[in-house]
């Protein structure tokens, strides 16, 4: 004969012959640049107090918090680096930048030996921080064109500012306190990621965090421990 046809074909002549499986894609690393925003509220009430000290005890300068505070949304940006162990498990870490903002009406006391002046003012609250993160990712779908997975890790932040802006007629106050100890917190979520070149890809992480009592300054997150993340950012893979 002029044709060799197959078996399949003769009992159904509009069949095409089945297409090779698409395996999954297994890269040995990636990094990534990331930038999220939390869920916020616009009101707190007495989230931060400065107290007179006792009979006896030197007096410090300080801000008191009276009324209401409005949050700015928390912002993060992050690099981090991710290796894979196989087509679904991977491990993550990185470097984060955090920054929190309010802003409330409060008194400003500036003390020395006796009190140098009282301001009460609209007072601007800026931390920030620099975090950890160490993530554990399960793929659940991963194929040439889009991995879907799931994740859960925790992070250490260390604060690097926690500034204080006193408005005032005069010119504005600036004033710093120190943060002690770390800021604990764990997450998990969802992630999917399209791939958009042989080396690229473009993600997004929703995600629930918890931030732990770790007697760090007055911010949404001591307000508000648990929150909503929503991280968008690029993905490149080795």
């Amino acid at each position: 004969t002029l044709w060799d046809l197959s078996d399949e074909f003769l009992n159904d002549p509009f069949a095409w012959p089945e297409e090779e499986s698409v395996p999954s894609i297994v890269d040995r690393m990636s990094f990534s640049l990331s930038g999220n925003a939390m869920t916020n509220d616009f009101t707190g009430t007495d989230i931060r107090q400065f107290r007179a000290p006792a009979s006896g005890v030197k007096a410090r300068t300080g801000v008191e918090e009276k009324g209401t505070s409005s949050f700015a949304i928390p912002l993060t940006l992050g690099v981090g680096v991710r290796f894979n162990f196989s087509d679904r498990w991977s491990v993550g870490t990185g470097l984060n930048w955090s920054m929190l903002s309010s802003t409330f009406n409060g008194t400003y006391t500036e003390v020395n030996s006796e009190i140098v002046r009282s301001i009460n003012s609209e007072i601007v609250h800026d931390v920030q921080y620099i975090g950890v993160p160490l993530n554990l990712y399960y793929n659940i779908l991963n194929n040439r064109n889009l991995r879907f997975y799931v994740w859960g890790g925790g992070t250490a932040e260390r604060g690097i500012s926690n500034r204080f802006r006193i408005k005032s007629d005069a010119g504005d106050i600036f004033y710093r306190e120190s943060i002690n100890g770390l800021q604990w917190s764990a997450a998990g979520g969802l992630g999917l990621e399209f791939l958009i070149g042989k080396h690229l890809g473009l993600y997004l992480d929703p995600s629930a965090r918890y931030y732990f009592d770790c007697g760090q300054p007055s911010s949404i997150r001591t307000k508000h421990p648990f929150m909503l993340n929503y991280e968008v950012g690029l993905r490149f893979n080795l």
